[in-house]
Order: structure tokens, then C-alpha cells, then sequence
């Protein structure tokens, strides 16, 4: 396991951008709630109101007529819910348009019963033009949180003060909404059903992107172990950051096991290099980015 430690950059400017995202997603996240998803739902099923009953009577009906014997407990049923296509239900079983409306709703209101409306989470089933900005600034939790502002610093500052706070701003954006529209298509196509998603790591990976393009060869301390064996060592970032996308790509058929979008970290990545490559090729000075 290789860990970063500090970028051997002369700081020219105080990263302002940087800071103030650190801040506003730390502000956010202190007003939010910190259970995790499978308490939420718990809470939610412990209601048995007319809402949890409904989740159990259309969730069993859907799952009784996909050839399932046993019924769903109402936290099954929650998740199933949460993660069922609508769109593409019709596909498996015959369902009539009421009763699609009526799961519709149904998805929504569980969604904000829980903590993942449209303002928060990223739903790529229900995507807003809200919601491809506002998720990057929550997280599920603490660590996630931690880990993502403290790469944001790592490679914020460089970058910043490589683009300047205008230009850096953009990128950051751009790498995050872009990520989301990927997201969304790759769910539209069918190559997977793809659930939710949070958090500032697709831009995090666009940061990442600009200094593997304008700065490759800044220099990472790291620390390195494995098992008892424990080494410092001072890497170019271009190999720690390809070092993190290769395996981001090898884990990315277990995305749901890891519970991690690493479509959202590759196609961040990907947008940003890919624009700022296009940049380099016409020959266009930094300041023009």
C-alpha cells in the first residue's frame, strides 16, 4: 500500500478555492445526519406506518411475480426499492402505468425518508440539474470525508496554484458533472443499474488529472507498507496517480462490492485529462486554460 504524504511545491499562492470546499463540505456534513444507509432504513421500517407497508406490498408483488418464494422483510424490501430501475421494469414483468406511477412515488418518498433526495446523492435513474452539482459536497460519513479533503489538499494546493482560482474552480466542476453524466448514460445503455452515489471523489480524480497533465513530474512523499514491512520513499506523481486509476480500474467489476464509484473516479479523471490533452495539442498556453 503506497500513502501520500506531502507535494514538494513551493506554495506561491494560499489555495483559496481549495480551502473554501474543504470548509463548505465539512459545514455540510456536520449538519447531516452520520448513520450510515442500513440504519436509516432500519428506522424507517420501525415507523410501520402506511409508507412501510407499501414498500413491503409493492416490493413483494414485484418479487413474488420474479418467480421468489419467500417474502421480504421491510428492510429488504427498502433496498430492493432503492435500487430497483423503474424504467427498466417492464422489461422482466408486465406492469401497468398506475402502478408504475405508484412506484415511483414510492421510490421518492423512500429516498427522502432516508437521506438520499435529489439534493444530496446523485440518482442516475432521477437525475436533476440540481443534483449534478450539490452531491459532491456531501459524504456517508466521516472517513469518506477525511480521505477526499485530505487528497483535495494534496492536490488542490498544486493545482490552484498552477491554474489560479477561477480556472481551477472550473475544472473542479467540470470533472464532477461530467463524471455524473457518464454516470448516467452508462445506467441509460443497460451495462449496469447503477445505484446512488456521493461524495467529491470524481472531481477529487479531475484535480488529480490536471496535475498528472500540467505537473507530472511533481514530487510525492509516501509512505510504503506492507504487512511489518514499513518505507519512505519520494515517487513522480504521474506514478502515484496512475498508480491509484489502474487500481481503481481493476476493482471496478466489484463496484458494488466495495461499495465505491470508481466509474465516477475514472470518468472524472478521464474529462479533465482529455480536455486539458486537447489544450496541449493546439498549443495553448497555461494561462489560457
Amino acid at each position: 500500500m503506497i500513502f501520500p504524504l506531502r507535494a514538494v511545491f513551493p506554495l506561491g499562492q494560499i489555495p483559496i478555492v481549495t480551502i473554501i470546499i474543504i470548509l463548505i463540505c465539512a459545514a455540510i456534513h456536520l449538519t447531516t445526519t452520520h448513520e450510515d444507509l442500513n440504519t436509516r432504513i432500519l428506522k424507517y421500517c420501525m415507523k410501520e406506518n402506511s409508507s412501510t407497508e407499501l414498500t413491503l406490498e409493492y416490493m413483494n408483488e414485484i418479487w413474488h411475480e420474479l418467480d421468489e418464494k419467500e417474502d421480504l422483510s421491510c428492510p429488504q424490501a427498502a433496498i430492493f426499492l432503492l435500487g430497483l430501475n423503474i424504467d427498466k421494469l417492464q422489461e422482466s414483468i408486465d406492469v401497468d402505468q398506475e402502478h408504475l406511477e405508484q412506484l415511483i412515488k414510492q421510490q421518492q418518498y423512500l429516498k427522502k425518508s432516508v437521506g438520499l433526495s435529489n439534493y444530496r446523492s446523485f440518482d442516475p435513474q432521477n437525475p436533476t440539474l440540481l443534483s449534478l452539482i450539490t452531491p459532491l459536497f456531501h459524504h456517508g460519513n466521516w472517513m469518506h470525508l477525511i480521505g477526499n479533503m485530505y487528497f483535495l489538499l494534496l492536490f488542490g494546493v498544486v493545482l490552484e496554484n498552477l491554474l489560479g482560482p477561477l480556472k481551477f474552480t472550473l475544472l473542479y466542476l467540470l470533472s464532477g458533472v461530467a463524471s455524473h453524466v457518464i454516470y448516467t448514460l452508462i445506467d441509460w445503455i443497460g451495462i449496469i443499474d447503477a445505484p446512488p452515489t456521493l461524495g467529491a471523489s470524481a472531481a477529487i480524480y479531475g484535480v488529480m488529472a490536471g496535475v498528472f497533465v500540467l505537473y507530472p513530474a511533481l514530487k510525492i512523499e509516501c509512505i510504503f507498507f506492507f504487512i511489518t514491512l514499513i518505507r519512505f520513499m519520494t515517487i513522480p506523481a504521474k506514478y502515484l496517480i496512475g498508480f491509484y486509476i489502474f487500481f481503481d480500474l481493476i476493482r471496478m467489476p466489484f463496484m458494488q462490492i466495495y461499495g465505491v464509484n470508481f466509474i465516477g473516479h475514472i470518468s472524472g479523471f478521464a474529462c479533465v485529462y482529455f480536455y486539458l490533452k486537447h489544450k496541449e495539442k493546439k498549443r495553448l498556453p497555461l494561462n489560457s486554460l
